[in-house]
Parts: C-alpha cells; sequence; structure tokens
C-alpha cells in the first residue's frame, strides 16, 4: 500500500468486518443508503486507477500505446483478471470464464476508457474533447453504467456496437437479407 492513509483504511475496514457482532458491518455496507455513495467512490477510484495504469506505462514504455491500453485496462479491472486464477486456486477453474473470452461490461468500460485516455496522450483527440473533460465523461460513464445495474435494469452500453460488428464480421449481414427475401418470396 501507497500510505499510511490506506494502510489505517483497509485495518479498519478488516478489523470491522471479521469483529463486529451479527455482520452488522456487512449489512450496514450492503444497506442501499450506503451502498450507493461507495460505489460511486469505487467507480471514480477506478478511472484514476486506469488513467495512473497507462501513466505508469507510458514512463516505462512511452512509445507503446498498446501496452499502455493493457496496463490500464487490468489496473482499472484487475480483480476481473485475478478471477481465473482465484477459481484455479480454489479448484473450480472454468477455462471459458476468462475476461480476455468473455469481457464484462467493467472490462469493456476500461479497456474504452484506456483507448480514449492514449489517444488523448498521443495527442489524436481534438482540444475540446481532450483532457479533464475526457476524464469527467469517462468517469460519469463509469457512474452511470454502475448505478443503473444497482437502481434499475443493467445497461451494456457497447451491445449495439458489438452486434452490428458480429452482423458484418460473421456474415449475420448477408443471413438476414437472405431470410429477408425467402420471407417475402412465400
Amino acid at each position: 500500500m501507497s500510505s499510511e492513509y490506506n494502510v489505517l483504511l483497509a485495518t479498519i475496514i478488516c478489523g470491522g468486518s471479521s469483529t463486529a457482532p451479527g455482520d452488522m458491518v456487512y449489512s450496514l455496507v450492503n444497506n442501499q443508503v450506503l451502498y450507493l455513495p461507495i460505489c460511486v467512490v469505487k467507480e471514480i477510484y477506478r478511472a484514476k486507477k486506469t488513467l495512473g495504469g497507462i501513466t505508469d506505462a507510458a514512463k516505462v514504455f512511452p512509445d507503446q500505446e498498446l501496452l499502455m491500453v493493457m496496463i490500464g485496462l487490468i489496473k482499472g479491472n484487475g480483480s476481473g483478471f485475478m478471477k481465473p486464477v482465484t477459481r484455479l486456486v480454489c479448484g473450480s477453474w472454468q477455462p471459458g470464464s476468462s475476461e480476455l473470452l468473455k469481457m464484462s461490461v467493467t472490462s469493456k468500460e476500461c479497456l474504452a476508457a484506456a483507448l480514449l485516455m492514449v489517444a488523448d496522450i498521443s495527442g489524436y483527440l481534438p482540444g475540446p474533447v481532450a483532457g479533464d473533460l475526457l476524464y469527467l465523461l469517462i468517469v460519469s460513464t463509469f457512474i452511470t453504467v454502475k448505478l443503473s445495474s444497482i437502481l434499475a435494469h443493467p445497461v451494456d452500453p457497447f451491445t449495439p456496437l458489438e452486434e452490428a460488428v458480429a452482423t458484418i464480421a460473421f456474415g449475420g449481414l448477408w443471413d438476414t437479407q437472405e431470410t429477408d427475401k425467402t420471407e417475402k418470396t412465400e
């Protein structure tokens, strides 16, 4: 841990969750009144970690944009990439559950944020969208998607893009047109 504040916070949380009677800390944190602000802070911190991973990678690999994106993605959603390793250690490994094969919404968000941040650092984004405004848009997107999954129906903002790319890439566009032709002739 990088600071004494983080060590103290981790110690308080660990002590409170393991020694509180009747799982009081757990039930208090799962209360929606406290859970919403915790999720908002967590998503703000996720964007900060993604940007931190990109800046750390830029120091070590200054001309390698792909590595910057990968390190930003893993730093932003490291727990998602560690789940298969954890499952392997626990004995319930599922090969198809890798984040690289089936990305969660959080991983997709971190990937898009890392791509945009690297494009900003490299100077590919125009001035009005770059810098602090881009970071604010990324944080607000993270918060909106997380809160929509808690308060209402979960939203995957990448579904329309994925469906369009999959239709074009895997020939679904031609299959759809052939199906339409056969329906019209009948």
